[in-house]
């Protein structure tokens, strides 16, 4: 298990022993796919190239399940969802999407522009409230893959060069 610091210690007992949320394991699959790096234009198989990388998943759920419990099956479902994340982050890097909505019928900034005509506003600030959040969360959880990633490296043997 890798050491962390004291502040990131005392962030994670917000979880007290807690199972994670489907949404909050979506949330730590998204900050251990993007410590991840992007895979070459040539990988041909997802699931090998996440193999590579099994035992920093791994480290991050032994770290994570001080304060709270992540079984079998949900780190299954999170590996899977680190690789779609991957998949996703792949297939953009490497095949540029196309911009649909610019300036026409339905483009998406002028039916946002009408969206507190349809909505009841008050209710918009729950939504920021969620998104504050997942985003509270999110940059919690990269906190902890990163410390997990630099702990790896740290505990890597050094050469010694002659």
């Amino acid at each position: 298990m890798i050491h962390l610091t004291k502040e990131l210690e005392k962030k994670l007992f917000i979880f007290n022993q807690k199972p994670l949320s489907k949404g909050e394991l979506t949330l730590l699959a998204k900050a251990i796919s993007d410590e991840l790096p992007c895979p070459a234009a040539d990988t041909d198989n997802m699931k090998i190239y996440v193999l590579k990388f099994k035992i920093y998943i791994l480290n991050i759920i032994d770290n994570i399940n001080v304060h709270t419990y992540i079984n079998e099956e949900q780190t299954n479902e999170l590996i899977t969802t680190v690789e779609e994340f991957l998949l996703w982050r792949y297939s953009i890097a490497h095949n540029p999407p196309f911009i649909l909505f610019i300036n026409g019928v339905d483009s998406v900034v002028s039916e946002l522009s009408l969206l507190p005509r349809y909505v009841d506003t008050a209710k918009l600030c729950t939504i920021g409230d969620v998104y504050n959040n997942a985003n509270f969360l999110y940059q919690l959880f990269r906190e902890l893959a990163i410390q997990v990633k630099t702990g790896q490296n740290d505990e890597q043997p050094k050469s010694t060069a002659v």
